[in-house]
C-alpha cells in the first residue's frame, strides 16, 4: 500500500471546501446592490421596541446595588427586576390618597403628644406670668 504524504491531500480538501461553500452560500449577484441607500427617514435604536419598558442609564450607590444583587442571588431572580418591583411598590404606597380612616388614626396617635406639649407650655407660661407679678 502506497504511503501518501499529507501535502497531496490538501488540494483535494481545498477543492471540496470551495465546492461546499458555493453550495451552501451561492455567489451573490453583484448587481443586486444599489449604488446608494437613503437613510434620511431611518431611526436609531432597536427595530422592534420592547413594550412597556425603556432602557435608561442611572447612577446607583454601590452599597444599594450590591444589596440588590445579593438578594437577587438568594431568590434566584434578576436584581433589575427586584429594583423595578421596589420602585413600583414605593409608587403604589406613596400615590395613594389619604383616607378618612387614615386621617383619624394619625390624629389619634398625634393628639396626646400635642396636648402634653400644650399643657407643659401653658403651665410654664403661667408660672412665668405669676413670677413676674410678684
Amino acid at each position: 500500500m502506497p504511503v501518501r504524504c499529507w501535502l497531496s491531500v490538501i488540494p483535494i480538501a481545498a477543492t471540496i471546501s470551495v465546492q461546499f461553500r458555493r453550495a451552501v452560500h451561492p455567489v451573490r449577484n453583484v448587481n443586486s446592490m444599489r449604488a446608494e441607500y437613503d437613510f434620511s427617514k431611518g431611526k436609531r435604536g432597536a427595530l422592534l421596541p420592547r413594550q412597556g419598558k425603556t432602557r435608561i442609564s442611572i447612577f446607583i450607590d454601590n452599597a444599594i446595588l450590591q444589596a440588590f444583587r445579593a438578594e437577587a442571588e438568594k431568590r434566584g431572580t434578576g436584581y433589575q427586576t427586584m429594583m423595578n418591583d421596589a420602585l413600583r411598590s414605593y409608587l403604589a404606597e406613596s400615590s395613594q390618597p389619604i383616607t378618612k380612616a387614615d386621617l383619624l388614626s394619625i390624629i389619634r396617635q398625634e393628639m396626646p403628644a400635642l396636648l402634653r406639649d400644650l399643657t407643659k407650655h401653658n403651665s410654664a407660661g403661667r408660672r412665668l406670668a405669676s413670677n413676674a407679678k410678684t
